[in-house]
């Protein structure tokens, strides 16, 4: 049985570490946090994640999953894999995670160990900075994540590993490891190559919705409603696909998006090249949340008087991850002009939240409560359809919705204006 550590179990490494138990490797999850360690051999899953319990139970179950604190146990592995974070610390990729794992573990590892790397990175980084240390008795691979939090099972399950490796040698040994567990494999030359495709990935999205962002803009201006504008537009055919506009909202968050495009582009900058896209769209989808807010300003007259209620504070549906939250973004506004607010996300696990929000979190939505405004920034599931008819109950009249995230169809706008309740959107504000 092919034995695999995952160094990292995160919003990533905890998916990767239960699925390939599942498909019959002896998986040893590493991780330095004894609280996320705890929770996976306790069958539970540390993050939120939907459907990530149900399969760390099954994995512990099936007895290929274990998880411990102790990286010594990486000696005993055939393969690797690292997917702890690379933040951004004053402009820079901050790699010391990385560097100290590989620093660890290379004095440990069997010889011809296979070591790929997952974690985000800027190209370069495997060739200069790992590959020095992991040594010349290994494998190396760079195998970008690519998963999307809130359906990262189906994603880790259905995308092509994207890969490249070091050399010939390496990158046919990371082919083998994923085929074998029946996963489709994109090669790519060499680990700069898989690196870069990881951050156009990222790039692309960011832009297109920082592009969705301006167009709504332009909708508010003259009164066109922006999900009209793009659901017709991504209609027209153009090259192998579609044109596809992605939707505006409070804006882009989590641990990736806000990153990577700055990544690609200072990378770009170290070879002479100026990306002014990637930097530009970052800068637009920066202001998204602000945008939301003066939207709503311009819209609630006296709002420091006002109940509000915050449905969903995660950065993207059913997630619960709060990193780099534009809604947090959009809250911390509020509380900068002192406007009171109570906030409830059953997806948010995060005990430190409250640190950042000066106002009260709710364990459960109010029976007997009315409120003059309602902003959804993060519509998940387990709230239901959130419509006008649950809504109804919680709204003062002559109330306002503020949608964030919940992408209200128009004839549903349209009912929700029909019963007096005013209506504030990204590129789609109804009086």
């Amino acid at each position: 049985m092919l034995k695999v550590g995952v160094v990292g179990v995160g919003h990533i490494g905890s998916v990767i570490a239960a699925e390939l138990a599942l498909r019959g490797s002896n998986v040893i999850a590493i991780d330095l946090d004894s609280r996320k360690v705890n929770s996976i051999n306790n069958k539970k899953a540390p993050i939120s994640e939907p459907g990530l319990e149900e399969l760390i139970t099954l994995a512990i179950d099936s007895g290929n999953l274990k998880a411990s604190t102790e990286l010594s146990l990486i000696s005993e592995v055939d393969a690797v894999l690292i997917t702890v974070g690379t933040p951004i610390v004053d402009g820079i990729a901050d790699l010391s995670a990385l560097k100290n794992v590989c620093e660890s573990i290379a004095k440990i590892l069997k010889k011809k160990t296979l070591v790929m790397i997952k974690s985000t990175v800027p190209p370069g980084t495997t060739r200069d900075v790992v590959a020095p240390i992991i040594g010349i008795n290994h494998y190396l691979a760079f195998v970008p994540e690519r998963l999307a939090e809130g359906q990262a099972i189906a994603d880790f399950r259905n995308l092509p590993m994207v890969l490249g490796g070091i050399n010939l040698e390496s990158k046919e040994q990371a082919v083998k490891f994923w085929e074998q567990l029946n996963f489709e494999v994109i090669q790519v030359s060499d680990c700069t190559a898989a690196e870069l495709v990881k951050l156009a990935d990222n790039a692309w999205i960011d832009l297109n919705i920082a592009f969705g962002h301006e167009l709504a803009q332009i909708c508010d201006a003259i009164g066109t409603d922006v999900m009209e504008v793009i659901h017709a537009a991504n209609t027209l055919a153009k090259g192998s696909s579609y044109v596809n506009i992605l939707l505006p909202s409070v804006g882009v968050g989590g641990y990736c998006l806000t990153k990577d495009p700055y990544f690609l582009a200072d990378f770009a900058a170290s070879k002479g090249v100026d990306l002014k896209l990637s930097r530009q769209g970052r800068h637009i989808n920066e202001k998204s949340p602000a945008y939301l807010y003066s939207e709503m300003q311009s819209l609630v007259i006296d709002l420091q008087n006002k109940k509000i209620l915050c449905i969903g504070i995660s950065f993207k549906t059913n997630s619960g991850d709060v990193r780099f939250s534009p809604a947090i973004d959009f809250l911390q506004l509020m509380d900068k002009d002192e406007v009171a607010y109570e906030w409830y996300d059953p997806l948010v696990i995060n005990e430190d939240i409250s640190e950042k929000l000066r106002s009260s979190r709710l364990s459960s939505l109010p029976e007997n409560r009315k409120y003059d405004v309602i902003a959804i920034l993060a519509a998940h599931d387990c709230f239901g359809s959130l419509n006008y008819q649950s809504l109804s109950r919680y709204l003062e009249r002559e109330a306002t919705i503020v949608d964030g995230r919940r992408f209200f169809r128009a004839n549903e706008i349209n009912e929700i204006i029909n019963n007096g309740i005013n209506f504030v959107g990204v590129g789609r504000t109804r009086r």
